[in-house]
């Protein structure tokens, strides 16, 4: 029997002082995959989402890929733009679970410092529509960068958060395995 997880994650690390706004496309522009596309992508790759897709090879597991997206850090996220990628990778969440009836864990790239209009703690966002979608008993993990704001929702809405240990990041390949 394998596990089912599914990866996903969207990063950004916002600068609350920048009056330039983060648009999709600034996602876009700097790192945006999904489905299939992650694999190819970040296979073989030294990243949170090249460490997870290791681990559940390593483990025989199957995996399931809804989105990544990275955007350079600026501006606080657009709304419409926050939940164009939030619902990817909830409905790729959603897929999974159809797909698989039940899944075993979700794995999360995420920055941990990421504001959106009207939305100051946006991870612990993530975190509470994930954990709504697949229940108190399923695994919910994310990485995060080494200068995260951790929230009161991001602990209690995870069951592991694993910050980058080192600057500059070049750790974060390791996190995800840890995760």
């Amino acid at each position: 029997m394998s596990w089912k997880f599914v990866i996903g994650g969207i990063s950004h690390e916002t600068n609350c002082f920048s009056p330039i706004k983060t648009e999709l496309s600034h996602f876009k522009e700097r790192g945006y995959a999904e489905g299939e596309e992650m694999i190819r992508h970040f296979k073989g790759t030294r990243t949170p989402i090249g460490g997870f897709l290791d681990f559940c090879e390593e483990t025989n597991s199957e995996v399931f890929p809804t989105i990544f997206a990275s955007a350079t850090p600026s501006g606080i996220v657009e709304q419409d733009a926050y939940f164009t990628l939030k619902n990817g990778l909830l409905d790729g969440i959603k897929d999974a679970i159809s797909t698989y009836g039940e899944i075993d864990g979700v794995l999360l790239a995420l920055h941990g410092a990421m504001v959106v209009e009207g939305i100051p703690d946006a991870e612990g966002d993530i975190l509470g529509s994930v954990r709504d979608l697949v229940g108190p008993n399923v695994p919910v993990a994310a990485t995060l960068d080494f200068h995260a704001n951790l929230t009161d929702d991001m602990v209690r809405l995870a069951d592991g958060l694993f910050g980058y240990n080192t600057y500059p990041h070049v750790d974060g390949y390791e996190r995800a395995l840890e995760a």
